[in-house]
């Protein structure tokens, strides 16, 4: 093709020839820009990535140390250190309820048990074989597992770990804590990190422990870069690069090694980041762009000057002014019509347009620049530890700025957060936030209440007409438009809100968002971080006071010198030493060397100020101490805990020899009921030759298979199934087991559960041979209703029928046309018998009458003995009116005329009377005690008068006030001092020696001589004096008792009490004040007392009976056999011994059932543990008898008859100084 100069007439190609010229040096230049501006891009992003990384790294490094500082604090708590796995356990589960931070922690012991777990353990799982149960007891420190699946939790997780180890430094066990993966992102989930990227933490495998985002789950092996691979295996700290993907991508990876000091590799924290285009270049980078574009264009304008000039004229100057104000950055200017021709009018047209993207480019890039700055300046506050309320006026400062006319606003929440607790706002008046504070979040609350609501941004465009500012307008004042972002934590909580307000309308711009949306962002961060700094400092200062009030001595000591450089109070108390004293010792300076002895057992003996040596336990702990490697002693004083270890080797060795030796069978079952042990005495009992028999047999198959009657016996019906089943102790009689030979063996037994660790594995069982018991069982109970002597029944039953007669007389209409009657029986003349006989003769004169009552008894009747020679009768169904009077009469003529006719008495006949009180029901009495009362009062009438019989009558009681009078006397006798004690003393029957007296009060009475308790007691027990008269008779005797001590002889002395007493609230205090003002021990006091009295009110009794018997006194049943109870309720009484009603002592020369009674309530009474006293011994082979059958306690006139204090105290002399 030819060259033609005809083709170079147009200004525009000769424009092109021109710019060609020009185009290479710009070209190059340009080139030049943008790989400055991708340098400066890709250092940035290097920058940014290490700082993120490193960040994380950080919060990885806190966690772990903070794990190390959590098990150091457990492994010092008392129940590890002790090994008490049970309460560790428990301790354990409350650590994990108050904290997410950890899915478990536990003690593996060093079989790899699992002996203490805060989340439930199956059984038999073993953890020998994990890596970092065998690591932490190689090592000296802490260790940090790998990525496993727990076996407990069943959760992905990383174990840190301690060896436990003894003050020998022998390891135990193994502490651990499994940390929740999730806790690792906590950090990087507050981090504005950059679209695409990720945050990745690795074992030393490689193994994925948590990401911020990532295609594989935890645990997985990744596919992993050069880089990440170069951070595993080689030695570096920390490192970056970029790589490419195999999809072509280009990638930017950085790491820091996040494991502990010890172990940097255990963990990595690695963040990648996709390499996207560079943003518009740094200022500084942009203006050394821009001048090195401008450099060139001048040369390749200067290139083409000449060959232009002509050609373009007035236009290429107009373009080159504008070129020149462009480079003296005016990007307003224009060339607009300042050319001509197409090609110039185009080129002016297309230089405006870069003029205005230059000028457009120009303010974003100063804002970005402001921005970037800005947020700078709020990170290096948020990093400086500056405080909050400080840093978030800052950030409100720095949004105001960068958005012009706006004004900002942060509000924060209270802690329970539904309140408005601060508002930080610089730029508005201090009533404005002031009437904020307080206010409740929620719709309709404002902007900001309604966003901190709904956790989402809200937009008011109109103040004055949104419905949600109605509460607010007053307060908004000028305001016109505001925006409202929540402040929200990385877990979703919401801190409060960031808003801006305009005072002139205008609408919602992208940039204005992104920037409140960034100061929320910032917000939140700045709140964070100074709630985990303030979080750290509680934890710094709970850290202090773990050592100022921890209860157990503690003391720092330098790990070079072994000075002593901090000690706490309670090693000050413990040990005697001031604190100037102990800092001027070594911690060998305390030990005891010389006194050290094998039994210590890997102890330490530590001598105290006092010279005292103590044993102690020592753990120690690696700490710092003003800049120093330093040692935390933890002091546990083991002296009293060794002692008692010994005691209990000795005890149970004493147990073994118990558990052969014992005449209790004993028999353990697992809990599938086969015999896992049993005793001598079980084998013996149940027929077997040898326990080998026994072992692995199901128990009840074997011996409990039926019932005593023949009848099957279910295996779930069994007692023994639960303490098995449920952990009870059960206790069971009236059963029986089967022999080997088929024969059944009556049984009492007990059965408890066996627990190991707080979880049942078996159970014990207990038993006696109940046959013997049962018949003396049955014995007592017919004792317990029965009178001894006549056989007849006891006032106990007598009460309780007249009880039940009235209670069926009120609810039954047909026998409320009926009465019945209570008639009272005295003998005349017994006494005289009695006395001139003896009281043989008179116990066989009251058999008698009892024989004769019985034949005069109608069938209905109820024939008692109430004590002495009183007997009593209830007479029911007798018709209303004088046919029922004269039916009582009847039976009283018929009592009068048997008992009139002659007794014969071994040989010597005899004659006696009687006199009868009868009392009507109901017209005589609604109650039992007056019915019984008035019963008596005509008995008396009957006697005065010798009429036989006598119905009582009102007008003749107020006439006869005999009882009335009797009690004058007996108030004007206790003011006038006329009761005066005796005492009858009590021998040891092993020892013979005396050990106290019983107190009897005797009424001196002025004209009738010394009066008996049966005269008088009787009389005074119904009425108030009954009080006062016992508080003398325990002041009298306690302080004859504390006069006997003084003169060296320390006996214990005995009082009555009665029923009434047990029912007086104020008792117990006035017994302890009389034995403190006397400086009597309590135990020296015995108080005696009626099983019937007791059982009036059982439960009033009971308290009353607690408090003495607590306080010290001695409590005794007088009279025992002759009530109503059971030893099995008096094994739920405070009593030390029973006292053998005399009736039954005085028949045991001629009665083998009297023999066999007082045999088995002395035998029974010391199986539960109680002493036992025999009263009314009157010879000698009553005494050997007494002796024999291991009766404890001595009693009566064969000893000796109750004396007056001088005359108790000569015979006491008497006795001690006569051989035995």
């Amino acid at each position: 093709m030819k060259f033609r100069r005809s083709m170079f007439r147009s200004v525009y190609a000769r424009m092109f020839l021109v710019i060609c010229a020009a185009a290479v040096p710009t070209f190059i230049g340009l080139c030049f820009y943008v790989y400055q501006q991708r340098m400066d891009f890709e250092r940035l992003a290097h920058d940014n990535a290490q700082s993120y990384v490193n960040l994380a790294a950080r919060y990885q490094n806190w966690l772990i140390a903070s794990s190390d500082e959590t098990l150091r604090a457990i492994s010092a708590n008392q129940v590890v250190r002790e090994g008490d796995w049970e309460h560790s356990s428990l301790y354990f589960t409350d650590l994990l309820k108050q904290q997410n931070r950890y899915s478990n922690i536990g003690v593996i012991g060093l079989d790899g048990a699992m002996v203490a777990s805060g989340e439930p353990v199956a059984p038999g799982l073993n953890m020998r074989d994990r890596p970092y149960f065998i690591n932490a007891l190689k090592s000296s420190g802490f260790v940090v597992g790998e990525y496993q699946i727990g076996r407990v939790t069943g959760k992905p997780t990383i174990v840190v770990a301690a060896a436990l180890r003894d003050a020998r430094q022998k390891p135990y066990g193994v502490l651990f804590a499994s940390l929740n993966l999730e806790s690792m992102m906590v950090t990087v989930a507050d981090m504005h990190i950059a679209d695409g990227g990720r945050f990745m933490v690795l074992d030393r495998h490689g193994d994925l422990l948590q990401a911020s985002s990532s295609p594989v789950s935890p645990g997985s092996r990744l596919e992993l870069s050069r880089v990440v691979r170069m951070s595993l295996d080689g030695a570096a700290e920390r490192g970056a690069g970029e790589l490419r993907a195999g999809d072509g991508s280009a990638w930017l990876v950085s790491y820091v090694r996040g494991g502990p000091p010890q172990d940097r590799r255990a963990l990595t924290v690695v963040y990648e980041q996709p390499m996207q285009s560079p943003p518009a270049a740094a200022s500084r980078d942009f203006w050394i762009a821009i001048g090195v574009v401008t450099l060139l264009l001048g040369l390749a304008l200067g290139v083409g000057w000449f060959g232009t000039q002509a050609i373009i004229g007035r236009n290429l100057r107009n373009l080159t002014a504008a070129a020149q104000r462009l480079r003296q950055r005016d990007f307003k200017a224009r060339i607009g019509g300042g050319v001509s021709g197409q090609e110039f009018v185009e080129i002016a047209h297309q230089f405006d347009q870069m003029a205005q993207e230059l000028n457009e480019h120009e303010e974003a890039t100063r804002r970005v620049m402001a921005r970037q700055l800005g947020q700078y300046k709020i990170l290096q506050l948020i990093t400086a530890g500056r405080s909050l309320p400080e840093t978030l006026a800052e950030l409100v400062l720095f949004a105001q700025r960068q958005i012009d006319h706006s004004v900002g606003s942060i509000l924060l929440l209270d802690g329970d957060g539904k309140t408005v607790g601060q508002c930080i706002a610089p730029g508005l008046p201090a009533s404005y936030g002031e009437a904020l504070i307080g206010a409740a979040i929620g719709p309709g609350v404002g902007a900001c209440g309604v966003a901190m609501f709904e956790k989402q941004l809200v937009i008011t465009e109109d103040i004055a007409t949104d419905p949600a500012w109605s509460a607010f307008r007053d307060i908004a004042g000028d305001l016109k438009v505001c925006w409202s972002y929540p402040i929200i934590s990385s877990s979703g909580r919401v801190f409060g809100s960031f808003a801006l307000y305009y005072r002139t309308p205008r609408p919602v711009g992208e940039e204005q968002l992104l920037l409140s949306q960034l100061a929320a962002e910032l917000a939140a961060v700045a709140i964070e971080r100074s709630r985990i700094e303030d979080a750290l400092t509680h934890s710094e200062a709970e850290y202090r006071l773990l050592f100022e009030r921890n209860p157990y001595p503690m003391w720092v000591y330098d790990d070079r010198t072994l000075r002593i450089l901090a000690v706490n109070d309670p090693a000050i108390a413990h040990y005697g030493y001031s604190r100037t004293q102990f800092l001027l010792m070594k911690v060998g300076d305390l030990e005891a060397v010389a006194e050290a002895a094998a039994e210590d057992a890997g102890h330490v003996r530590h001598r105290r100020k006092d010279g005292s040596v103590i044993l102690v336990d020592i753990a120690v702990f690696p700490t710092s101490f003003g800049g120093s490697q330093a040692q935390l002693a933890l002091v546990n004083d083991v002296t009293e805990r060794e002692a008692m270890a010994r005691n209990i080797s000795e005890r149970d060795q004493l147990l073994s020899l118990l558990m052969d030796s014992t005449a209790e069978a004993i028999y353990g079952v697992d809990l599938d009921g086969r015999c896992l042990f049993a005793n001598n005495a079980c084998v013996r009992l149940l027929g077997f030759d040898s326990a080998a028999e026994l072992l692995g047999q199901p128990m009840h198959d074997l011996i409990h298979y039926k019932h005593e009657n023949g009848s099957a016996y279910p295996l779930h019906e069994c007692p023994t199934q639960s303490s098995l089943r449920f952990g009870e102790n059960r206790h069971t009689d009236g059963e029986v087991l089967w022999r080997k030979d088929g024969t059944a063996l009556p049984i009492e037994y007990w059965s408890y559960p066996i627990r190991r660790n707080g979880k049942i594995k078996g159970a014990m069982v207990t038993f006696l041979d109940d046959t013997e018991r049962r018949r003396h069982s049955e014995a007592l109970a017919y004792q317990a209703r029965h009178d001894s002597l006549t056989g007849l029944y006891n006032r106990g039953v007598l009460i309780s029928s007249i009880d039940l007669a009235i209670a069926e007389y009120g609810q039954d209409l047909a026998r409320q046309q009926q009465q019945f009657s209570v008639m009272i029986i005295d003998l005349d003349g017994f006494k005289e018998v009695n006395d001139a006989l003896g009281h043989q003769s008179g116990d066989l004169l009251l058999q008698q009458v009892a024989q004769r009552l019985r034949g005069a008894m109608p069938a209905a009747s109820i024939l008692t003995r109430l004590g002495g020679d009183e007997f009593a009768v209830l007479a029911g169904k007798l018709d209303r009116g004088e046919i029922a009077a004269g039916g009582a009469a009847d039976i009283a003529r018929s009592v009068l005329a048997k008992l009139q006719q002659p007794f014969q008495l071994n040989g010597i006949q005899i004659q006696i009377n009687a006199s009868v009180g009868i009392a009507m029901y109901p017209s005589d009495g609604a109650s039992t005690m007056h019915l019984m009362r008035n019963a008596d009062a005509a008995m008396y009438q009957a006697k005065r008068e010798g009429t036989g019989f006598v119905f009582y009558q009102q007008a003749d009681t107020d006439q006869t006030p005999s009882r009335l009078l009797l009690m004058t006397e007996l108030r004007n006798a206790f003011n006038r001092e006329q009761f005066v004690l005796h005492y009858q003393p009590k021998t040891d029957m092993r020892s013979g020696g005396v050990i106290g007296f019983e107190a009897l009060i005797r009424w001196q009475h002025p004209e009738r001589g010394l009066l008996y308790p049966l005269d008088f007691v009787p009389i005074v027990e119904i009425s108030d004096l009954i009080h006062a008269l016992t508080i003398w008779v325990v002041e009298t005797a306690v302080a004859q008792c504390k006069r006997w001590h003084d003169q060296g002889n320390y006996i214990t002395i005995a009082v009555n009490i009665s029923m009434r007493n047990l029912l007086d609230a104020s008792m117990v205090e006035r017994v302890q004040e009389i034995l403190e003002r006397h400086e009597l021990p309590a135990f020296y006091l015995e108080l005696e007392l009626t099983e019937s009295s007791i059982m009036a009110d059982p439960a009033r009794s009971l308290d009353v009976l607690t408090r003495l018997h607590e306080y010290g006194v001695t409590v005794s049943i007088d009279d025992f056999g002759t009530g109503y109870s059971s030893l099995a309720y008096l094994q739920k009484l405070p009593v030390d011994s029973l006292k053998i009603d005399r009736s039954f002592v005085a028949e045991m020369a001629q009665s083998e059932d009297a023999r066999a009674i007082v045999s088995a309530i002395i035998a029974l009474a010391h199986t539960v543990g109680l002493k036992v006293t025999a009263e009314g011994i009157e010879d000698e082979a009553t005494m050997q008898r007494l002796a024999t059958l291991g009766c404890d306690v001595a009693q009566g006139y064969y000893l000796s008859r109750p004396l007056p204090a001088q005359g108790a105290t000569a015979w006491m002399q008497a006795w001690e100084s006569t051989p035995d």
